[in-house]
């Protein structure tokens, strides 16, 4: 019976070693923030932001910190393009994007995914870079697989705003690609979603369909391999490793005895 006992031993490091190895198993990650959109000049008189983005390059980011998500805007070229502030970073709610009425157009066709009319004044902010607008990109250039080992998804998961939201692409021939509307189904984060790999980096087209505020509420989740589990895997290999040299420096020398 003592050998019996003492042989579970090993058994018992074991199985505890797998159960350890399984908390290191990859695990979905989320983070969610709203950003803030101000269609039109009128001066914004929400409270809590210090900053305007009214022009230049910048991306919605999402990076990985401390086994999490992280949402955040990212200005390579500084904030507004300027170059002083380069490689900056801005919570959501440090920051929100302008689309100034330079941003209006007249609609000449029906935009189902925008819910307009011919004749309807519709608000956009490109994909492609145009001097005096905000060229807002969707990046997770700060991502790295490990940790991330699948892509990322951003959806829309909450909305308010006095008109219609829309991101899409086009390329001039072909029909646009609709990635998020809340005119055709609401808020349904089945449907409105963005997906891009680990690095990836995209510019689309938001449109808004009147003046004033609207609050964008986006999620994004991966699936993630977390670190803090892989080292207690491996300090359990070690400490059943030790414990099996041991057992086996002991029965050699009941063997020299």
């Amino acid at each position: 019976m003592k050998y019996l006992r003492k042989s579970l031993i090993p058994l018992c490091c074991l199985g505890a070693l797998c159960v350890t190895a399984g908390t290191a198993s990859a695990a979905t990650v989320t983070d969610t923030a709203v950003f803030t959109f101000v269609v039109g000049d009128d001066p914004y008189t929400g409270t809590g932001f210090a900053n305007e983005w009214n022009t230049g390059h910048g991306d919605i980011g999402v990076g990985y910190h401390d086994g999490e998500l992280e949402l955040h805007y990212h200005f390579v070229d500084g904030l507004n393009d300027s170059a002083p502030n380069s490689n900056l970073e801005l919570e959501p709610h440090e920051a929100y994007i302008r689309a100034a009425s330079s941003t209006s157009s007249i609609t000449s066709g029906p935009i189902s995914f925008l819910g307009t009319n011919t004749g309807d004044t519709i608000w956009r902010l490109p994909q492609s870079n145009t001097a005096g607008i905000p060229f807002i990109g969707i990046a997770g250039e700060e991502l790295t697989n490990p940790p991330i080992t699948s892509d990322v998804t951003l959806s829309l998961t909450g909305f308010s705003g006095p008109g219609q939201f829309a991101i899409w692409q086009a390329d001039g021939v072909n029909p646009p690609d609709v990635f998020m509307s809340t005119a055709i189904d609401g808020v349904d984060p089945a449907v409105d979603q963005i997906t891009f790999g680990v690095g990836g980096h995209d510019h689309f087209n938001y449109g808004f369909t009147a003046e004033g505020v609207y609050e964008v509420e986006f999620t994004a989740s991966a699936t993630a391999v977390p670190e803090p589990g892989s080292f207690a895997a491996l300090a359990a290999v070690g400490a059943c490793g030790t414990y099996i040299r041991r057992r086996r420096k002991a029965k050699s020398a009941v063997a020299q005895a």
